[in-house]
């Protein structure tokens, strides 16, 4: 293992972020400056991912390409835990084209920095791990910091276990009106940069937190499809394609519903304050409310 306490941040990460340059046998990389000295760069021990003899736990969560892992570590302060993407070499003339262009871990690296930088809730990233062979990158490891409080997987899951109902206790009904108010919001910030476009802006990328106190936040997980540019029509395209993903949601739903009123909620959020002129709202509701009605 060697470390460099010297080394400045890579350029995607942003300045005085703490991150530091680090290898581990074949792996180089970059990892979070306070974790670098914990046991969490011995994931990386031997040519494996993740190393058989890791002192933490992992655990298999989804069999992409690489697999995706929840990861525990023990500390002195108690538990953390980590999500860890990993990506395989793929075929030889894909490899070639990653040497010009980031590859998915290298991606959705330089992508949590900017939704950092940009507001868009999303899991802190604290390391990005790659092999080379001639320089051309064959493995690859995207790790995040594990949200606190995430209740399921991901959003669709959450909302088809706990609001597929009729009638909505009450508590769930605010629950239910504050996550949609939540998707709002936070397509209006996505919507208000023009550094990264998300082809894939559905509610099976984005994870709910739901803390003791009640308070409910959305994060952005799952972005190694990101582009790093918003071309014009690419925020009706992401209305769009949430309008036919709420479609799917409600025809795996038995009892629960997705009512014109919650519709509703999602585009005065999406507009948010002062901009929710008569036209605006009307031409945005036909158009999600046209493709929340594709059969």
């Amino acid at each position: 293992m060697s470390r460099n306490g010297n080394e400045t941040p890579p350029r995607n990460a942003g300045p005085g972020t703490g991150v530091l340059r680090v290898s581990m046998g074949k792996w180089r990389g970059f990892m979070a400056a306070e974790l670098v000295c914990t046991d969490l760069l011995k994931l990386f021990y031997g040519h494996d991912f993740p190393a058989r003899d890791f002192p933490g736990e992992v655990e298999a969560v989804a069999s992409n390409i690489g697999g995706t892992f929840r990861v525990s570590l023990p500390g002195p302060d108690g538990e953390r835990r980590f999500y860890a993407k990993s990506f395989l070499s793929r075929p030889w003339l894909e490899a070639v084209k990653g040497a010009f262009t980031p590859v998915e871990a290298a991606r959705s690296w330089k992508a949590a920095w900017i939704m950092m930088e940009e507001g868009i809730p999303t899991p802190r990233p604290v390391a990005l791990m790659e092999q080379k062979i001639l320089g051309i990158t064959t493995r690859s490891v995207f790790i995040t910091e594990a949200i606190d409080h995430a209740k399921g997987e991901n959003l669709e899951m959450h909302l088809r276990e706990n609001f597929d109902l009729s009638p909505l206790p009450k508590e769930q009904v605010r629950e239910k009106r504050e996550i949609i108010r939540k998707i709002g919001e936070m397509f209006r910030t996505v919507h208000g940069q023009d550094r990264i476009y998300f082809p894939d802006f559905h509610p099976h990328n984005m994870v709910c937190q739901k803390t003791p106190s009640g308070q409910v936040s959305l994060f952005l997980v799952d972005f190694d499809e990101v582009r790093f540019k918003f071309r014009k029509d690419d925020r009706m395209k992401n209305l769009s394609s949430l309008g036919r993903n709420a479609v799917k949601i409600q025809k795996r739903l038995e009892r629960g519903s997705i009512t014109t009123t919650d519709k509703m909620r999602f585009i005065k959020a999406y507009l948010g304050p002062g901009k929710d002129g008569p036209r605006q709202t009307r031409r945005l509701c036909e158009e999600i409310v046209r493709n929340w009605n594709l059969k």
